[in-house]
């Protein structure tokens, strides 16, 4: 959604859509690693509102 938001903006938005897209590839490889490791990562900012999000389910 944000790359898309930036995709409008001339130029530095195409940078910083790049950038954003990057760190995403980088967090994901990271998440498969633990995972793959069987460590549990919970990544610092979203990783507080995914836990929420999960306990809200109560399944």
């Amino acid at each position: 959604m944000i790359d898309i938001i930036f995709g409008a903006i001339p130029f530095f938005g195409w940078i910083l859509g790049s950038l954003v897209t990057l760190v995403g590839l980088i967090l994901w490889i990271l998440g498969m690693v633990k995972a793959y490791q069987g460590e549990y990562y919970k990544f610092p900012i979203v990783g507080e509102i995914a836990e929420k999000q999960v306990k809200s389910f109560n399944i």
